[in-house]
């Protein structure tokens, strides 16, 4: 009994062991970058710059994230192995002969070269094992990306480039709404149908990931985004609160629309009204030639610099008994009526749409004030008086 338990451990075993081997990912082994004289002699800048970037390539695959897993012997300069293994032509036998040696599937090396505009990075991707060269690029990483977080950056884009690996990933969102609205980022990016939705395109990451549904509360969440794989995410939302807190700015946004609507009947008005102005203007200078031609006495009446009478009301108050006169009269305490009103009406207009400008501040830029505040924020009083017409304005903060 002893001895099948022992052999059924070892056959799990075993098969643990080969199971393991089978989903293991590839390796590879990344040389040190070797640095290029251009001439002017190899710098201190150009040396720390490729030693970096070699880093930022060697903790991509230490990631995992990838198509390869950093072979265990990759501290290793490619310069250093060429003289060891007479490679200096970076032949591809060669250099299969020393991935080999270091006991990887592929062998990831290049060069670093100044430029005027940046460091040129070229890199090699080679198959130990067939001998092949599977991919190769070369890019110019300028002089002000080439430390901190930008170099990181484009050390993730070129290691990404070279194992054939996407720059970008993807979230799939499955939702118990049927329908809505997905932001990542703040940025509408798609909307839900029958419960589903992909965003694709993102940058490798932590992103904030929202989901909006007419009848549910706002779903939000942060994501981790990596570079050629799907995210899968469960978003449930929960029914719309009921009887919560209501969004501020209530009385400003009712008396915004208002005060708008005041405004648009005061300016219809005083339109109306300064027509009759006009028009009655037009009927007084009639009514008084007919109180000339009827024999009314001018002589002593003022006169302007133009030779017009100034006050052609007070001629006819003073010729009372003349044919014509009363109508001239009933005319003129008219117009001053209508002249009267639309200046009121003008300052009233002015007040309402400084007013409708505070209410839409308060109601909708700035919906945080509290109603009770917002109630007497603002006074609109007509000013009717001997020689003055006008509105005042009182706004409390």
């Amino acid at each position: 009994m002893l001895r099948r338990s022992l052999s059924a451990a070892v056959a799990l075993c075993l098969w643990l062991a080969v199971d393991a081997l089978a989903y293991a990912k590839p390796t590879v082994a990344i040389l040190g970058l070797e640095v290029i004289d251009d001439g002017s002699g190899i710098d201190e800048r150009s040396t720390a710059f490729a030693a970096e970037f070699t880093n930022a390539l060697r903790h991509r695959a230490m990631l995992g994230k990838g198509s390869y897993q950093l072979a265990p012997n990759s501290n290793k300069d490619l310069l250093e192995l060429k003289l060891l293994s007479d490679c200096a032509d970076e032949g591809r036998a060669c250099m299969a002969a020393i991935g080999r040696e270091l006991r990887a599937d592929a062998l990831m090396y290049g060069k670093v070269e100044k430029r005027a505009e940046g460091f040129q990075v070229s890199l090699k991707l080679l198959n130990v094992e067939t001998g092949t060269m599977e991919r190769t690029l070369s890019e110019i990483v300028p002089y002000d990306a080439a430390a901190g977080d930008k170099l990181n950056e484009w050390a993730r884009t070129l290691y990404n480039r070279l194992t054939g690996v996407p720059d970008t990933g993807s979230v799939r969102v499955r939702a118990n709404a049927s329908k809505g609205t997905v932001y990542v980022d703040g940025e509408v990016k798609t909307t839900l149908s029958a419960g589903g939705a992909t965003v694709s395109g993102l940058s490798e990451g932590v992103h904030a990931l929202a989901v909006e549904s007419d009848g549910f509360d706002r779903y939000e969440s942060q994501i981790t985004i990596s570079p050629g794989e799907v995210l899968d995410v469960t978003v449930h939302l929960e029914p719309a609160t009921r009887g919560g807190p209501e969004r501020p700015g209530k009385v400003s946004r009712v008396l915004f629309w208002t005060s708008v609507v005041a405004t648009g009947a005061s300016v219809a008005a005083f339109t109306i009204t300064g027509t009759q102005v006009r028009s009655l203007e037009d009927d007084k200078q009639e009514q008084f030639e007919r109180l000339v031609a009827n024999g009314a006495d001018v002589s002593n009446a003022p006169r302007d610099s133009n030779g017009d009478f100034t006050d052609v009301c007070a001629i006819a108050e003073n010729n009372r008994g003349v044919a014509g006169a009363q109508d001239l009269i009933d005319t003129c305490e008219k117009g001053r009526n209508r002249a009267l009103l639309t200046n009121v009406l003008i300052g009233t207009s002015v007040a309402t749409a400084l007013a409708a400008t505070y209410f839409y501040y308060k109601g909708y830029i700035e919906p945080g004030g509290a109603d009770s505040r917002e109630a007497g924020a603002v006074t609109v009083t007509p000013a009717v008086g001997p020689g003055v017409v006008g509105a005042g304005v009182e706004i409390t903060f």
